[in-house]
């Protein structure tokens, strides 16, 4: 009744991730319990609030290392504090998308070079080591999520 009054969608089904990520990317917050739903509004450069029940809420907070706005809803808050911080997404909104789509492509950077090292690490590790020879993989962006969303696939060796 709630999501009704409000004008808001209010989804009663399984959705696959290419029917979610359009509804996340034009909502104007997302405001979610469990962790990966913010994350996939993150990837989509949606604001977000979260309500962590686990560390790992707080962890995913630190890797953020903002000062632009406070995502997390802790247990102590009143509703006042957090129509506060929805009021303050909204005055900053589009100061928090320039500041996901930064974070989001450091992100992936760093993953990109993460998955390089992983991967000159081969089964033929040390008998490569031992003949001298290096093996090198190419990794090239794609839209692995969807038409929107950048991902990554390995095309083979270079």
């Amino acid at each position: 009744e709630l999501a009704l009054r409000s004008n808001s969608i209010l989804v009663d089904k399984l959705l696959s991730i290419q029917d979610l990520l359009p509804l996340l990317k034009n909502a104007e917050v997302v405001v979610g319990v469990r962790m990966h739903s913010v994350i996939l509004a993150a990837s989509v450069y949606t604001p977000f609030l979260l309500f962590p029940y686990r560390l790992k809420g707080y962890d995913f907070e630190s890797s953020l290392r903002n000062n632009i706005w406070n995502f997390l809803i802790t247990y102590d808050e009143t509703m006042e504090s957090i129509k506060k911080k929805i009021i303050g997404i909204f005055h900053s909104k589009e100061k928090i998308k320039k500041f996901l789509q930064k974070t989001t492509i450091h992100i992936y950077q760093k993953y990109k070079s993460e998955i390089r090292k992983f991967l000159s690490v081969d089964k033929n590790y040390f008998n490569d080591i031992a003949s001298n020879k290096s093996m090198n993989y190419c990794i090239s962006r794609c839209k692995a999520m969807s038409k929107n969303i950048m991902g990554f696939h390995i095309i083979g060796t270079c």
